[in-house]
């Protein structure tokens, strides 16, 4: 599964290739993946300026410029990758976004189906509705320190419950035990 520094990379890589594009079309291969309906995601983005990216835990943010966010999770296979062609779109591709100036598209890709797409209102209010605690990257050892104190259960639950701290995995939690 992508965890924080993948994901964090990701960010940047749209970053890149995106930030100051206007999403010109919407490709929907596989609607499995959307936790919005097709409709409102194309309404939502299409015609809209990607301002800037954001990341918390696991989750990417694309900054939209009417305010709101398309947020990425990439679940247990997903990646982010861009194509000029449509021939050479990645293979498990589910959603395409054509930009402007480019001439790429930004393509979600997810081999196992496990991501999902959905718009937020703000970082703030997805992380409330999701539950997510702060940042692994944001959160000091003091207030790490402070939540997992007063707990009588294993260390690795712990480290794993993203309403405690976000982005953390199996991965980095067994190389850090």
């Amino acid at each position: 599964m992508p965890e924080l520094p993948e994901v964090e990379t990701y960010r940047r890589f749209i970053n890149e290739v995106a930030v100051g594009q206007t999403i010109t079309g919407l490709e929907v291969r596989d609607a499995h993946v959307l936790a919005v309906p097709e409709d409102e995601l194309r309404t939502a983005v299409v015609g809209r300026t990607i301002t800037g990216t954001g990341r918390l835990g696991k989750n990417c943010f694309l900054e939209l410029d009417n305010g709101r966010l398309l947020v990425l999770h990439f679940g247990m296979t997903g990646d982010i990758g861009a194509y000029r062609d449509a021939p050479d779109a990645p293979r498990f591709t589910r959603v395409a976004w054509q930009l402007s100036d480019s001439g790429l598209s930004l393509a979600f890709i997810d081999p196992r189906k496990f991501g999902r797409i959905r718009l937020a209102d703000s970082a703030e209010a997805y992380q409330k509705a999701k539950k997510l605690g702060p940042d692994a990257l944001q959160i000091t050892a003091a207030e790490l320190h402070q939540k997992l104190s007063r707990r009588k259960v294993f260390v690795k639950p712990l480290l794993l419950d993203q309403s405690l701290t976000a982005g953390l995995g199996n991965w980095i939690v067994d190389e850090v035990l």
